[in-house]
């Protein structure tokens, strides 16, 4: 379990996040949900470390994750930013392999279980056939696959994944929707922040609300995702009808 305590987040002498606690379990998955400048990309940032609060504490199981090393975080949160792509060219297979760094000593060569790690995961994310090319020869929606390779490479125990959908077609998001639900069903922690209001209804079990840095709830999904909720958070009269065995919802059109 993740856990955070009174976590008080200011950036450049402006609160972002003001203090809130949560608990988020692992074998689940958390969609951070809200308006622009809600404040969730700063709280899956202090989750992964990124970002230090002013106050509060967050704990990852029983350890505190300022006390985890750079390496030690590595192997238990997988981070997946927005707009993820490494500063220099090399090749798709190259950036996944990058995944599995800090489970292998200084200089020492891919071991069988990394390439395995690797190969799976860019099976995983559909790109074997994109292997050898380099990430800036990429489309949009290719390097966003590849960046999540590289997180899925890893085998962390955790996957926070900032936007994980954008410049996917929607083939390939309902694969990472896929994916981001098999690694909960395997045990793993997924915490995504989403803008697809019906893709978070499909694919959370529990939601976070935020607004303007504050933390409007947490819980399951049938109890955040209401029409009274969402309405409150995003200042806008929103509609949730059942679609066979999902929910769509969307911003009631004007009268």
């Amino acid at each position: 379990m993740i856990q955070i305590h009174g976590l008080h987040l200011v950036m450049g002498g402006n609160t972002v996040l003001h203090p809130m606690s949560l608990d988020i379990a692992r074998g689940q998955v958390t969609a951070i949900i809200g308006p622009n400048g809600a404040g969730k990309s700063s709280l899956i940032r202090a989750i992964a470390g990124l970002l230090p609060p002013v106050s509060g504490s967050i704990f990852i199981g029983d350890t505190p994750l300022r006390r985890l090393s750079q390496r030690d975080r590595a192997k238990q949160l997988g981070y997946l930013p927005q707009n993820a792509s490494p500063a220099w060219a090399i090749t798709v297979r190259e950036m996944v392999a990058l995944g599995r760094l800090p489970h292998r000593g200084a200089f020492a060569a891919p071991s069988a279980e990394d390439l395995r790690c690797i190969d799976q995961a860019l099976a995983d994310t559909d790109l074997l056939l994109l292997a050898d090319r380099r990430v800036d020869t990429l489309s949009g929606g290719e390097m966003a696959r590849a960046a999540f390779a590289r997180v899925l490479a890893g085998q962390s125990d955790w996957i926070l994944a900032d936007e994980p959908l954008a410049n996917l077609d929607p083939a390939h998001q309902r694969d990472v929707l896929r994916l981001l639900r098999a690694a909960a069903d395997s045990g793993k922690g997924v915490i995504v922040v989403l803008h697809e209001l019906t893709a978070a209804a499909a694919l959370a079990d529990a939601v976070i609300l935020l607004k303007q840095g504050v933390l409007l709830g947490s819980g399951p999904n049938t109890a955040l995702l209401t029409p009274e909720r969402l309405s409150a958070t995003f200042d806008i009269e929103m509609d949730v009808a059942q679609l066979g065995d999902q929910l769509a919802i969307l911003p009631r059109p004007p009268l």
